[in-house]
C-alpha cells in the first residue's frame, strides 16, 4: 500500500499460520512471514524466529485490530494471543487472570519453542494487561527472566474514554451502582444491561465496571488516567519487575476514546519521567504521541503507521542487542535504566476471583 492511501478499516481475507494450543483451554494464531519462515534476518543464524506477542483490547478478537498483520514488517514473527477475557470475556474477567495467561504464552514460546527473544505489544486494554504483568503480578507467578521487552501501543483510560461516551449522569450512577455491589461483597454479581448496553455488549461484572469506571483511582484497571499524579505512578510505570525490562510506550495523537482536554505530549512525557527516575528501562527516544494516529490506526494515512512501526522496528533492534536503554533511549546511556528501583507507592484495589481455569498440554498446528 503506498504511504499517502489511507489504511482501510476492513478487507476481507484469509491468513496463513500456524496455531499454537499454549494451554488446554487457550490457542495463539502466529501469521506466517519470512521470520517465521527463516529467522536468518534476525541474525540468529537460521534459528528459531524472535517473537511479537500481541494483546488486543476489550472486546476484540483475532485479527479485529486491522494492524496486528502488518507487524511482520518488523522483521519479527508476530503472534496474536488469545486469553480467555478475548472477544466478550473480559466483562467477567480480571487483569490478574490475563496476567497469568500471558505469562504462560510467553513462557510457551520462550521454553517449549526455544524462542530468542520474546516482546509483548498491548494495544488499547491490552496495554493495561501488560502493566499489570509488569508491576503488580508476583514474581513467583511471572515468565521470570523470559519477557525482553514491552510495548504499549495506545494505552488509553477508560475510565476518560467512558466518562466522555456515556456522559456525566450515566457514568456517574454506573460506577457507584458497581461500587455498592462491590462493598456488599457482590463484585461478580453482573451490571444491569440497561447501564451498560449502550457502549459494551459483554455481560460485565460489578469488579470489572468499578475497576474501569472508579474516578477514586482505585479501580484496577485505571493505570492511563490523566489525573493520575507522579506519586501513585511511580506505583505503576516506575514499578516495573524486573526494572531492566525494555519498555516503548506510543500514544494515538488523535485517538477517539481520549478527551480533547487531554495533554498527550504531557501525559506521556510524565510517564517516561516517572520511568527514568525510579530505574525503569523506557526507551526514552522512540516513546511518544504519533501524530495524527488513530485507536487502531483504521483510516489513517500509511504514513502514520509507518511512523509508529519505525519505532517499534527501532525498539527491537536495541532488544536485539541485549535492550540496554538511557536517557536518550538509544542504548548508549544506561544509567538510569540500571538504577536500583527505590520503595514505591502501592494502589490499594478491592478484588474478587476471576473465573477460568489454566491447563496444560502444550500443541501447536498450521492452518
Amino acid at each position: 500500500m503506498d504511504a499517502t492511501e489511507p489504511r482501510p478499516t476492513f478487507v476481507p481475507t484469509s491468513y496463513p499460520g500456524i496455531l499454537h494450543h499454549y494451554t488446554k483451554d487457550l490457542t495463539a494464531f502466529e501469521f506466517d512471514s519470512p521470520a517465521l519462515r527463516s529467522s536468518s534476518s534476525n541474525g540468529n543464524g537460521g534459528g528459531k524466529p524472535n517473537t511479537l506477542l500481541f494483546i488486543a483490547g476489550l472486546g476484540d478478537n483475532l485479527l479485529t485490530v486491522p494492524y496486528v498483520s502488518d507487524l511482520v514488517k518488523t522483521g519479527w514473527s508476530v503472534v496474536q494471543v488469545l486469553i480467555s477475557s478475548t472477544a466478550n470475556g473480559w466483562g467477567t474477567g480480571t487483569l490478574t487472570r490475563d496476567a497469568k495467561e500471558i505469562a504462560l504464552c510467553i513462557s510457551y514460546f520462550k521454553i517449549q519453542l526455544s524462542r530468542p527473544k520474546v516482546v509483548v505489544l498491548g494495544h488499547s486494554t491490552g496495554c493495561q494487561d501488560i502493566m499489570h504483568y509488569l508491576c503488580r503480578l508476583e514474581v513467583s507467578q511471572q515468565a521470570h527472566g523470559q519477557l525482553d521487552g514491552a510495548i504499549l501501543q495506545a494505552p488509553v483510560s477508560d475510565r476518560e474514554a467512558l466518562a466522555m461516551m456515556m456522559g456525566k449522569e450515566t457514568y456517574e450512577r454506573s460506577w457507584k451502582h458497581a461500587q455498592r455491589l462491590v462493598k456488599s461483597g457482590r463484585g461478580g454479581d453482573i451490571m444491569p444491561a440497561q447501564i451498560t448496553k449502550e457502549v459494551f455488549e459483554a455481560p460485565c461484572s460489578a469488579f470489572r465496571w468499578y475497576s474501569l469506571t472508579s474516578p477514586n483511582m482505585d479501580g484496577e484497571d485505571d493505570f492511563f488516567s490523566s489525573d493520575i499524579g507522579e506519586d501513585i505512578l511511580e506505583g505503576t510505570f516506575g514499578a516495573v519487575v524486573p526494572a531492566g525490562t525494555p519498555l516503548l510506550v506510543c500514544y494515538s495523537g488523535e485517538d477517539e476514546f481520549v478527551p480533547s482536554t487531554v495533554d498527550k505530549e504531557g501525559l506521556v512525557g510524565k510517564w517516561v519521567r516517572v520511568c527514568v527516575r525510579k530505574g525503569v528501562n523506557v526507551d526514552v527516544k522512540n516513546s511518544g504521541v504519533v501524530k495524527k494516529a488513530t485507536h487502531n490506526f483504521a483510516g489513517c494515512e500509511g504514513e502514520v503507521f509507518e511512523d509508529f512501526l519505525g519505532r517499534v522496528r527501532r525498539f527491537l533492534k536495541v532488544v536485539e542487542g541485549g535492550g540496554k536503554f538511557g536517557d536518550g533511549g538509544d542504548g548508549t546511556n544506561t544509567t538510569a535504566a540500571n538504577a536500583t528501583t527505590a520503595t514505591t507507592t502501592t494502589i490499594t484495589t478491592t478484588t474478587v476471583s476471576g473465573t477460568g481455569g489454566l491447563g496444560g498440554g502444550l500443541v501447536s498446528s498450521k492452518v
